[in-house]
């Protein structure tokens, strides 16, 4: 492995694991401290993405739950695998168009869901590309 190559999954390894589990603990803090707040487009929007890419970690959580216990040992179930790497990746890009579309203007979630999304993202690309 070059280098570079080591410099890049260990990036992504630090956003997936550490980054964006921080992120997801600020935007649910700061989500549950201020829900009475005046709802606007762009906090609907990027309050979307942060649930979406909420939802992306679940999946990525499941899939290292079953992969620990041994769930797709059989080739039979590598399908299964396949689609949680598949539907988990298009999560986190969804979560992540959303965020972007709520970046414009300032309200309690706006840097928690690009940062979310951006980290499951490196989770998927790490589930599918590890060497």
């Amino acid at each position: 492995m070059h280098w570079l190559d080591a410099v890049f999954y260990t990036s992504l390894f630090v956003f997936a694991y550490v980054v964006a589990p921080t992120a997801f603990v600020w935007g649910l803090i700061s989500f549950v401290r201020h829900r009475h707040e005046r709802w606007t487009p762009t906090a609907v929007l990027s309050a979307s993405g942060f649930l979406i890419a909420l939802f992306s970690a679940a999946v990525g959580l499941l899939l290292i739950f079953f992969t620990s216990n041994g769930a797709f040992e059989n080739f039979a179930h590598m399908e299964l695998f396949c689609r949680f790497i598949k539907y988990g990746g298009a999560l986190s890009v969804l979560a992540l168009l959303f965020a972007i579309a709520g970046i414009w203007k300032p309200h309690r979630l706006r840097w928690q869901a690009p940062v979310g999304a951006l980290g499951t993202l490196a989770f998927w690309l790490i589930a599918t590309t590890w060497p």
